[in-house]
């Protein structure tokens, strides 16, 4: 099975990254020159737009982990881990947002606490991509053994979520003593002449530029990831550059976060949605090759055994005729000894061609039986429906012309001919006598001179 790592970037989405990232860069664009323009507040914003993101990077952190089970491979652990950091972080400032759940915040938040959590998230996520990066570009598609896949989950996706949480709660209880204020009020210019406004802003484009250029965007999660950062990047930029909460550019960062958080999950359902297309089309292939035969492509021995079973209780629940027709090649050893085995089996494949052409009904059955045998199931078809279908298989296949080489019997009419056994079962016979009597009505055929067709008598399914 393929896994995620390998999937190469298709024309699809080479084009839908594209439209994306260009949709990005020119709200970026648009909104730049009116980014401190104040909007009128949206009390709700605020708690729908963490629960979004969080609701979709923790499904992307769980896939991907999900991934990481299957195939073992230590790159997908360390994307989990650097969406799972995202989780905790979106969390943890939804819970000390001030006026959200209290006014300044749950756990004793204080004014600060969200806005450095803020910081310890967009600087964070990018790092923890890199680090991923790095992993990939050592290991590669390494499958790690069943024993080292629990550590290296602890390490590479609990260890990312465990710094998260650490630095959050840092960013609630340390303030005044390791962090600075970069808040006042709604406005974060502050932040803004901070310097580490500038290492956030270089932490995202140096994630987004090493990605880029180190995987070419060859690979459609690293082209995904790339789109991630590009909108992480644009939201970091445009949020600075908006200085304070409320404003046209704070509203457009925060949706620009939400499509950084849901690039790589898009991609990720699309990519599952056409995989179990393909998984549903190869499994309806794999249902139909299991009743087909191998050679003649008409139905086999095991759909015919089945096939059959359900005809007949269906003839004894509604009283209805079931016929049968057995088949057999005439004269065909002979063919094979003479002409070979790949002659005898493209003369197979012509009188299943033959007998196929006029098989009209839609409820009847034409299935090889074995070797040179071919059987016929007419459903709701009396001896005479079943003895005129059966002469005109018999003169397909004689018309068909398929010729074969000269005998000794002074019977043998210089083409492949066939010999068929009918036999009908009536609502007041047995069914358990319909197989062994067509096949007694062949014999009959065979020994009568072949190249005809004999009826079973009903005394014969009565037996």
């Amino acid at each position: 099975m393929e896994g995620m790592i390998q999937l190469p970037t298709t024309r699809f989405h080479a084009l839908s990254a594209g439209a994306v990232a260009l949709a990005i860069l020119t709200a970026f664009c648009l909104t730049w020159p009116w980014a401190n323009f104040y909007l009128t507040p949206v009390d709700p914003f605020l708690p729908i737009f963490n629960t979004a993101v969080f609701c979709t990077e923790s499904l992307t952190a769980v896939i991907l982990c999900v991934q990481f089970t299957i195939f073992r491979q230590p790159y997908l652990a360390a994307l989990s881990g650097a969406f799972g950091f995202v989780t905790v972080a979106d969390l943890a400032q939804l819970l000390v947002f001030p006026d959200i759940f209290a006014p300044t915040g749950l756990f004793g938040a204080n004014s600060q606490s969200a806005a450095w959590i803020w910081v310890f998230w967009h600087g964070g996520f990018p790092i923890v991509l890199l680090i991923a990066s790095v992993i990939k570009r050592h290991w590669g598609e390494t499958v790690l053994e069943p024993r080292h896949t629990i550590p290296t989950a602890v390490a590479l996706i609990g260890g990312p979520m465990l710094v998260s949480a650490a630095l959050c709660y840092l960013a609630i209880a340390a303030h005044g003593s390791l962090l600075s204020t970069i808040i006042v009020g709604h406005s974060y210019l502050a932040l803004v002449h901070n310097p580490v406004s500038v290492a956030v802003v270089l932490a995202n484009l140096l994630a987004l530029l090493t990605i880029a250029l180190a995987s070419r965007t060859r690979a459609m999660l690293e082209l995904w990831i790339c789109i991630a950062l590009l909108a992480a990047s644009c939201d970091v930029i445009i949020t600075f550059v908006a200085g304070a909460r409320g404003t046209l550019g704070w509203y457009t960062a925060r949706c620009l976060s939400v499509v950084s958080a849901t690039a790589v999950l898009s991609m990720l359902f699309w990519e599952f949605n056409r995989l179990y297309r393909n998984l549903s089309t190869a499994n309806t292939q794999l249902t139909e090759y299991s009743i087909r035969d191998g050679l003649t492509g008409i139905h086999n021995r095991r759909y015919f055994d089945e096939f059959l079973a359900r005809e007949v209780e269906h003839a004894r629940r509604t009283g209805k005729p079931l016929s049968l027709l057995m088949a057999d090649v005439d004269f065909f050893k002979p063919y094979n000894d003479t002409l070979g085995h790949l002659q005898g089996d493209a003369c197979l494949i012509a009188v299943a061609q033959a007998l196929a052409s006029q098989i009209r009904r839609s409820g009847d059955l034409l299935a090889r039986y074995g070797g040179e045998e071919f059987v016929v199931v007419l459903p709701c078809a009396d001896r005479d429906s079943a003895t005129f279908i059966a002469e005109k298989l018999r003169e397909a296949v004689f018309a068909a012309g398929i010729a074969a080489p000269a005998s000794d019997a002074p019977d043998h009419p210089g083409v492949v001919t066939l010999s068929i056994g009918a036999a009908t079962m009536e609502p007041s016979g047995d069914s358990r006598n319909l197989l062994a009597a067509a096949d007694q009505a062949l014999y009959m055929a065979k020994h009568a001179g072949r190249n005809r067709v004999c009826v079973a008598a009903p005394a014969a399914l009565a037996a």
